[in-house]
């Protein structure tokens, strides 16, 4: 339910919006729990709402390469998520972070 329904039907887009909010209020406390979080959010309040998004939209097209890739072990699956996504955590705590040149 994560994924976008093209259906238009109004039962389907409020069940949708419905499972992206409840998944939304569980990773946003996960995210405001990790040392370092100050890197990713700093003071602007749309910074978490994007981690979220990106979180979202990785896990998305990786349950959707599943799909096509049934042979592949759910734990390895949930391995490699979390091994590209939640490690880069590990690296914001040791205050390590990206920033565009200026």
């Amino acid at each position: 339910m994560l994924f976008r329904d093209t259906t238009g039907e109004p039962e389907i887009q409020t069940v949708h919006n419905e499972v992206i909010a409840e998944s939304r209020a569980t990773i946003t406390p996960l995210f405001l729990a990790q040392p370092g979080v100050d890197e990713l959010v700093g003071a602007n309040s749309d910074a978490l709402d994007m981690a979220w998004e990106v979180m979202r939209a990785v896990l998305q097209g990786l349950a959707l390469w599943w799909y096509e890739h049934q042979h592949v072990q759910r734990t390895q699956v949930v391995t490699t998520a979390m091994n590209a996504l939640w490690i880069g955590f590990e690296r914001l705590q040791q205050g390590e972070s990206w920033h565009p040149k200026s």
